[in-house]
């Protein structure tokens, strides 16, 4: 829902600034952001009642366990957004034609944030957990009003790709930076988000964690 919000922020601000013409190109490429942004989500329903499942029974196991999958997660639609990244140029002109071909520049930047909109969906269901729902809101605060605000410095200059720039820049703040003003569990879940882990032989120092799941 964030980032839907942010899309549309990022749209009607293009449109005071420059026009309509420009609005609509951007929108293009946002479109296909958006349907490739539905991926992560349904992924994290699918695999969260196997992740969370023992979270009250063994927290070491637990977040050996979540730190993989974060790490999986991550490569995963960072290889998808690599993928979009080399296709942008081909999907705009077979969905939208070669009038928008402006809008495959701006989607080889806006896809990018997929990553962070997956790590964004699976640190929201690991706050809820440990009953920290209210960070989830503010994080989704934080995060919009750091869209505006790079909005109104980098679309005067940039147009579409300062819009870009600043919805992938506000989704990394709202689900990766955020956490270290977030005390020693941000700190914690923010060292899982940018320490790759690929075997649950290795942890963090679980002495960091405060508080206990319920």
């Amino acid at each position: 829902l964030g980032y839907l919000v942010y899309a549309r922020v990022d749209i009607v601000m293009l449109s005071w600034i420059h026009g309509d013409q420009a609005a609509g190109t951007y929108a293009a490429a946002v479109r296909i952001s958006e349907v490739a942004n539905i991926a992560p989500v349904i992924l994290m329903t699918a695999a969260s009642p196997f992740i969370f499942n023992g979270m009250r029974n063994n927290i070491k196991e637990f977040t050996a366990l979540f730190h993989v999958f974060l790490t999986v997660l991550t490569i995963f639609f960072l290889a998808t957004a690599i993928l979009v990244y080399l296709l942008a140029p081909f999907a705009v002109h077979l969905l939208f034609g070669p009038s928008y071909s402006e809008s495959a520049g701006f989607l080889a930047i806006h896809i990018f944030g997929i990553i962070f909109v997956a790590q964004g969906v699976a640190t929201q269901f690991w706050w809820v957990a440990r009953r920290r729902q209210r960070i989830v809101m503010w994080r989704a605060l934080a995060g919009g009003a750091t869209n505006v605000a790079l909005n109104a410095v980098l679309i005067p200059a940039y147009g579409g790709y300062g819009a870009a720039v600043a919805t992938v820049a506000s989704l990394f703040f709202a689900s990766v930076g955020i956490n270290l003003m977030l005390g020693r569990n941000g700190w914690f879940l923010f060292r899982m988000q940018v320490v790759p882990k690929l075997r649950l032989s290795e942890n963090l120092n679980l002495d960091e964690l405060v508080g206990t799941p319920r």
